[in-house]
């Protein structure tokens, strides 16, 4: 889609939140992103926190239910999550180092999975809790691609956002490749994972999502893209 959309003519809702930048992300070179149902655990986790000590304790049918993924299935991809998350480092605006997970448990007798979330992180997820709902993450785990949750959580990172409004976010297309974790070449990045993750997610979470793009004059290449977002949470379910 590269036709520009004509926002005059929409009801945009302006002056939304905006993705919190008071964290930065280091990640090794080897580091391609959560999976899919490493994803849905993540974002399941943070769904339930203490916001007083950023402390999560689950037990494994309820946090099943939640990913909508098999016991056998989550106590692997916990546990790879744990490894992976332990590799990544995580610098706040002060300049101080931590970790995504300060601590980690399976208590194999209760089936309770515990963890406590890294300090510096606490502005983010308070800031972005209320997004981050049970019916926020029943929505999320109807998805069946790690890249369309990726895009999703993009949109309700952006914080709190009126059922039935429009809102608009423009990402920089290296930036956006980033955020998506996609490999460095991907021709077909917005031919195929861009238009099947908005596909996934209108027709799951019953989101309006229109998207375009903008490109370079000269050299013909993509340089930014725009989404028009419009949550219609509770229609259809």
């Amino acid at each position: 889609m590269q036709a520009q959309l004509d926002l005059k003519s929409m009801k945009i809702l302006y002056g939304q939140p905006i993705i919190g930048t008071d964290v930065r992300l280091i990640k090794p070179k080897d580091f391609f992103g959560f999976s899919l149902e490493e994803q849905k655990i993540f974002c399941a986790l943070r769904s339930v926190i203490n916001p007083i000590d950023l402390t999560t304790n689950i037990q494994i049918k309820n946090l099943s239910f939640l990913c909508n993924l098999s016991v056998e299935s989550l106590r692997g991809s916990f546990f790879t999550l744990i490894d992976k998350a332990s590799k990544l480092d995580l610098i706040s605006a002060n300049g101080k180092h931590c970790k995504i997970f300060e601590k980690s448990n399976y208590d194999t007798k209760s089936g309770f999975f515990s963890v406590t979330f890294g300090k510096c992180l606490n502005n983010v997820l308070l800031r972005t809790q209320k997004c981050f709902s049970n019916y926020s993450m029943f929505l999320m785990s109807r998805l069946t691609s790690k890249y369309a949750i990726r895009l999703f959580r993009l949109f309700l990172n952006l914080g709190y956002i009126e059922d039935n409004k429009t809102y608009e976010r423009v990402f920089f297309s290296d930036d956006f490749k980033q955020m998506m974790f996609a490999p460095k070449k991907s021709p077909k990045f917005y031919d195929d994972i861009v238009k099947n993750s908005i596909r996934l997610i209108k027709a799951n979470t019953g989101y309006d999502i229109q998207y375009s793009v903008f490109k370079d004059g000269n050299t013909n290449k993509i340089t930014r893209i725009s989404f028009l977002v419009t949550p219609h949470c509770f229609r259809g379910f």
